[in-house]
């Protein structure tokens, strides 16, 4: 299922995110993949699907169980870094209860930054109307 919503996402991408990548037969004119009745539109899909299946793409250096495997050290690594600045910081601030104030407002709108993102990116994806 997993794989599934993978591909999913990535023929979305691949379909809205680059659309002036063919041309249409019956003139020179570019016309919109997304618009192009040329093609199998689930062709992308499948191959990616493909993609998944072939035994060659999960071993290996430069395999799938090797790149989610360092995916999770560089999460794992970009956590303890942010431990190892924050939690002193943090133990600081706490003791001496100085900047609390600044430090708190700032973190507060810091976390609200994701959803703004998120939600603007739907807004432009989706549109108002």
């Amino acid at each position: 299922m997993l794989a599934l919503a993978l591909d999913l996402i990535l023929y979305l991408i691949g379909r809205f995110l680059t659309p002036w990548t063919r041309t249409s037969t019956s003139n020179s004119s570019k016309v919109p993949a997304v618009l192009s009745a040329e093609g199998n539109p689930y062709e992308h899909l499948h191959r990616s699907l493909g993609l998944h299946r072939r035994s060659r793409n999960w071993s290996g250096d430069t395999g799938i169980g090797t790149r989610i495997l360092q995916h999770l050290w560089y999460s794992v690594l970009a956590v303890a870094l942010s431990a190892v600045i924050a939690v002193p910081i943090g133990l600081l601030i706490g003791h001496l209860r100085r900047g609390e104030i600044v430090v708190v407002s700032l973190v507060n709108a810091l976390r609200s930054l994701p959803t703004l993102g998120l939600l603007t990116f739907l807004v432009l994806l989706m549109g108002l109307g």
